[in-house]
């Protein structure tokens, strides 16, 4: 706080922030006398009188940082000259007065990692300069009166990891180019008039996206199926939007989401009772059935599937999204994981909508679990109980798609769910493991140990019989 010099004397850091009654205003100040001047915070000064932007600030050929943000007096334009400041790294101009259009030159500061212009009262469109900020790592525009489509130049934006351009009245789609923006991880473009479809390819992003809010807009035609595959997603908000259609029960099986909210729309059908289990969920104002699907068992069958209809199994394969097993394969155990906590909830449930017992997944998750691994439906089972079995080796059913793992810790883990799966779906029901075994067999993740040979060298009837060697 205060004023900082460097070894001459001179003038290298201002930081005046939340003193609420500085004095004077900002055109006043003698720019010209801090050549040397890297930090400027004068956020939450001036609490009284009319304040603007001077054009004379430009002249900081030095400035990194500037935050002129919560300054509610602040009034007047972006100025033009700001493209000057070609050093800035940090530019926080929020919670202000200030209206007009963002000025073009802004596309020159091409150092800019941090970018806030959010609670203000611009207008017009975003500009396509903006596309120039190859190194912005966080852009916050939400809160003003902006209009036009979403620049399709923010997808040459490969840095960028949170996108916030919320509350404004942006038109058109989400352009499909977002979904290549790589590090990705918070998307929030609510409360504006995107009147498209929800693009499939927001559930290919390459990036690990955590956080993404849809919602308050015109979107129609069914949620896409392909958010299934977003393995890392904590927060989906798709509520107040026309869409249609059934919610996708892969959704339920998104090892780490934690909140879900398609409120305010039209789907139908029920509801997956895992989607239920949710921390945080609202599926209210929409026509869907009240019963949740999740069939009742009679009491003397041992098999009561987690999974309600085929439809679901598949759905957990779509969201495991191997990819490249060295890199994603925890992703996949994260998904079995989370579909074994859900399942230890059933004890729970009413009476008449489940009749739950010790063992009541067991099979389905060595179905879907063994779908997970071989990239197919396991439908040769007979081949397990057969001589054949032997000369059968693991890395032969592996999905052949992928390259197979050559990480002894990573094909430990893949043996490992790949035995557990065989052991679920053991001809006699009354030998298959129950769900608190295969619980606590793939939890915790330190427990874990690295194969001791390759894949190539386990048999089917070795992974049958739990025969492997593991590392101690």
């Amino acid at each position: 706080m205060g004023v900082t010099c460097n070894e001459v004397g001179s003038v290298t850091r201002i930081d005046f922030s939340s003193s609420h009654s500085l004095p004077g205003k900002l055109e006043n100040m003698n720019w010209a006398s801090l050549p040397n001047l890297e930090y400027l915070n004068l956020s939450n000064c001036f609490s009284t009188g009319s304040l603007s932007i001077p054009d004379e600030i430009s002249t900081l050929s030095k400035l990194m940082y500037l935050d002129l943000s919560y300054n509610y007096h602040l009034q007047g334009l972006l100025p033009l000259t700001l493209g000057n400041l070609t050093q800035l790294v940090h530019l926080n101009i929020s919670n202000t007065e200030i209206t007009g259009t963002i000025p073009s030159s802004i596309g020159q500061l091409t150092n800019l990692i941090f970018l806030c212009l959010s609670s203000n009262r611009l207008s017009g469109t975003i500009p396509p300069d903006i596309g120039k900020l190859s190194n912005l790592v966080q852009m916050y525009i939400s809160n003003n009166i902006l209009s036009g489509p979403i620049p399709p130049e923010i997808g040459h934006l490969t840095q960028l990891a949170h996108l916030d351009l919320s509350h404004n009245f942006l038109i058109g789609k989400i352009p499909s180019f977002i979904g290549q923006l790589i590090n990705l991880n918070f998307l929030d473009v609510s409360a504006n008039q995107i009147n498209d479809n929800i693009p499939p390819q927001l559930g290919h992003f390459p990036s690990k996206i955590q956080y993404l809010d849809l919602s308050k807009n015109l979107h129609s035609e069914p949620i896409p199926k392909e958010l299934q595959q977003l393995c890392y997603l904590e927060y989906l908000i798709l509520g107040s939007n026309n869409l249609n259609g059934t919610i996708p029960v892969g959704l339920a099986y998104l090892p780490w989401l934690k909140q879900l909210d398609l409120s305010h729309n039209n789907l139908s059908g029920k509801v997956s009772y895992c989607l239920c289990n949710l921390i945080v969920h609202d599926f209210s104002y929409n026509p869907l059935e009240h019963q949740i699907s999740a069939p009742a068992l009679p009491k003397s069958s041992s098999v009561s599937p987690l999974f309600s209809s085929s439809m679901e199994a598949k759905a957990l394969l779509d969201c495991c999204c191997w990819g490249n097993i060295s890199s994603r394969y925890h992703c996949i155990l994260a998904s079995l994981e989370s579909s074994l906590m859900k399942s230890a909830l059933l004890d729970t449930l009413p009476q008449n909508t489940m009749v739950a017992t010790e063992k009541c997944d067991v099979y389905s998750f060595g179905m879907v679990a063994l779908e997970t691994i071989m990239g197919r439906h396991p439908k040769e089972l007979s081949l397990l109980a057969s001589t054949s079995a032997k000369n059968i080796m693991s890395n032969d059913v592996l999905d052949p798609r992928r390259l197979p793992p050559v990480d002894l810790l990573v094909a430990g883990n893949v043996v490992l769910v790949a035995a557990l799966a065989f052991a679920c779906l053991h001809s006699e029901p009354r030998s298959r493991p129950t769900m608190v075994h295969v619980s606590q067999k793939l939890v915790p993740h330190s427990n874990r140990r690295p194969l001791a040979t390759l894949l190539h060298s386990i048999s089917l009837c070795e992974l049958r019989n739990q025969e492997m060697d593991f590392i101690q």
